[in-house]
């Protein structure tokens, strides 16, 4: 096909001084004459080494570097390609931004459909990681340039291009293709704009790219439509971590209010009930749902105006029966300075008789309570019964909802500090502000809102039993460092006192995360790595124990039809549905499960319909083309959540009871596609 002339940029004028990344002026188009002159200036620098008079400073200084590079300018195809594993890793470490960027990319095709020409992205380092558009352009840079997924478009690799220069400037690039370094590309253009994140690091490339022979139309309004992609998906990436912010900070807020040791109630400026956590709910003997937006004078007994006296001993001033209590009120300050609301501490007069002393704290569980007969379960039973009658650390790791909590419970009672204490503390759920305080404890007056009489830590109320430090991969690295003195010396020192205390505690540790992987990462130091891993037991996932799963079965219909007052029995489809199942959740999933199965089974019998749809997906499909293998199951299991999400990863994870990184590895281990994730169909197209 003929085009007029070439139309790209004469050169990469006023772009290096474009305001916050943008280009400010659109450049001419190159005439014949500009064509072979650049051509000329291309060839003497090829043949010198040297720039002529002419061409753009950017142009050039992109060739100088591309040679210094030893880039062969007359390459044939590109020679650096991702092996397969390393396109994997690749991909899952950009999920987030080829997620965000597809959809957009997709609309930029619809709109350039049959007119020659190809959008990509590339990370940071010019890897490519997506492509579309039409067929005969992304058939010309495969076989001519061998472009494909994982191939390399840096400017170490294929010399100058616009996707090198807005690497290095960090801004949009027009159409450049006689301005290229490598001859084969020089009758193919490029645009490229890169894609920033808040804090103005590169995440990505967004380019296009065409045949000079084979397009339809090339000028700058396409450009724009490139820049105005790009600010739509670097929009919306920021707009997705400030959520995912929201998100974190929320879900640290409620584990941190349900993990302190204190009965908190938070009240509004108007006196009504905002938030209740579940020690506050127990004192008051009231369902937390349904306080809330009530008065506080109703649930606390006393009338609002008193929160901020103080410390008061109160009697019941309404109908309903409430217990005699200390309440003790801070004030929230608005920005004005004004009380927003309170935050209120709930005690009963007993507990403070005991100079606060703590209710003790048990473990509840046995290794007896612990179901299954599996060979993989007794070998942890077994090796956790023998490090029970020591002394010595333990550190317990395995996927989330495998049991950790429960095998350290067992430990503790099966051990000589039984009678003690157990104290668990969950690491990543308390703000890195207030874990010391929480660890180690605090004098009066140690901090602003501290207790007038101060407060035991967890190793003062663990002393002479055992301390359970579970997501300790999540610990921050300033903390682990004084619980390695602490460990080391058998002494604990609260905050705001120079005197230390013995203490002599047990320490079991747990993560669902590999913890010599975290060493690795640098979130667990290695000294606190092998102080605490003197034993170390991995869980199996309920996936490697799946004869065990009749037997936790039976136990969880078992205690459902106490609680209930009915009898529970499974369907024999039922049970098999179940046992084919993979169990990404592990036991808590089961659990789940069931709970939900009773509601539904009237009659006492659960049949296949009572289970959640994600379960009866592969069982459909089952029945159709005759039994499934495990893996297969567990595939159609993925793609049915994911049309149920109609794409998006996130849902589709929470249906299916997994992490989203999880989930991400299973589309990549059965080949799904979804990376057309607004066409819930294209999530079943799975590539050969």
């Amino acid at each position: 096909m003929d085009v007029k002339e070439v139309h790209t940029s004469s050169s990469f004028q006023g772009t290096a001084t474009a305001k916050k990344g943008r280009v400010i002026s659109m450049l001419p188009m190159l005439n014949m004459e500009e064509k072979l002159l650049l051509r000329a200036g291309w060839e003497h620098f090829i043949e010198h080494g040297k720039s002529s008079e002419g061409i753009d400073p950017v142009i050039a200084a992109s060739w100088q570097r591309s040679r210094d590079w030893d880039v062969d300018p007359f390459l044939s195809g590109n020679c650096l390609i991702l092996t397969e594993a390393e396109l994997s890793e690749k991909l899952e470490e950009n999920q987030e931004i080829i997620d965000v960027a597809v959809p957009y990319m997709r609309d930029m095709h619809q709109a350039l459909y049959g007119i020659g020409y190809m959008m990509f992205l590339t990370d940071a380092d010019g890897w490519v990681l997506h492509a579309i558009g039409d067929k005969n352009i992304m058939d010309d840079f495969r076989e001519t340039l061998d472009f494909q997924l994982g191939v390399s478009w840096d400017e170490r690799v294929v010399g100058t291009t616009a996707v090198g220069i807005a690497l290095h400037h960090h801004q949009p690039v027009p159409f450049i293709a006689e301005e290229k370094y490598c001859l084969i590309l020089k009758d193919r253009a490029c645009a490229a704009a890169p894609v920033k994140r808040a804090d103005g690091s590169i995440a990505a490339v967004l380019g296009l790219a065409t045949n000079l022979h084979k397009v339809v139309r090339l000028d700058n309004t396409i450009f724009a439509l490139l820049c105005a992609a790009q600010a739509a998906i670097e929009n919306k990436l920021q707009l997705l971590h400030a959520k995912e912010t929201l998100q974190v900070i929320d879900s640290r807020y409620l584990k941190v209010f349900e993990s302190v040791s204190d009965a908190i109630v938070s009240v509004d400026s108007k006196g009504m009930v905002k938030s209740i956590n579940s020690k506050a709910a127990d004192i008051l003997s009231v369902n937390p749902g349904k306080v809330i937006n009530h008065s506080a004078a109703d649930i606390l007994g006393c009338n609002p105006v008193q929160l901020d006296t103080g410390t008061l001993f109160l009697e019941p001033t309404s109908a309903r029966h409430v217990p005699k209590l200390c309440i003790e009120s801070f004030s929230i300050p608005d920005r004005g300075g004004s009380s927003s609301g309170s935050v209120v501490v709930i005690r009963k007069p007993d507990i403070l008789k005991k100079h606060n002393a703590e209710s003790p704290n048990k473990a509840y569980y046995t290794f007896d309570d612990i179901i299954g007969e599996s060979q993989a379960i007794r070998e942890v039973k077994e090796m956790l019964s023998k490090a029970a009658k020591e002394s010595c650390p333990v550190m317990i790791f395995g996927e989330t909802g495998t049991g950790k909590e429960l095998f350290a419970h067992a430990v503790h009672n099966a051990g000589p500090r039984a009678k003690g204490p157990f104290i668990a503390i969950n690491c990543g759920a308390i703000p890195r502000e207030l874990i010391e305080s929480e660890l180690f404890g605090y004098e009066e007056g140690a901090f602003t809102g501290a207790r007038k009489s101060g407060h035991k830590g967890k190793f003062e109320q663990a002393n002479g039993g055992t301390l359970l430090l579970d997501e300790i991969a999540d610990m921050p690295i300033d903390t682990q460092v004084s619980l390695l003195r602490v460990l080391g010396e058998k002494r604990v020192t609260k905050i705001g006192s120079h005197e230390s205390v013995p203490v002599d505690v047990r320490i079991i540790s747990a993560t669902n995360r590999d913890p010599a992987d975290e060493v690795r990462k640098g979130n667990i130091r290695e000294d606190l790595f092998w102080r605490l891993n003197v034993i170390s037991v991995r869980l199996p996932s309920l996936a490697e124990r799946k004869e065990d799963i009749p037997l936790l079965i039976e136990d969880s219909l078992r205690r459902h039809s106490l609680s209930r007052g009915a009898r529970y029995t499974l369907h024999d489809e039922t049970m098999a549905i179940l046992q084919n199942h993979n169990w990404p959740g592990n036991i808590r999933e089961l659990k789940n499960v069931m709970e939900r199965s009773v509601v539904f089974a009237e009659d006492g019998l659960i049949l296949p319909k009572h289970l959640p749809g994600y379960l009866l997906s592969a069982c459909d499909n089952s029945g159709q083309e005759g039994s499934l293998s495990l893996e297969e199951a567990e595939r159609r299991t993925i793609v049915q959540a994911l049309e149920k999400s109609s794409g998006n990863i996130t849902a589709a994870a929470e249906v299916l009871g997994i992490a989203r990184n999880t989930l991400y590895n299973k589309l990549r281990k059965y080949n799904i596609d979804c990376l057309d994730a607004g066409d819930p169909r294209a999530c079943s197209r799975v590539s050969s």
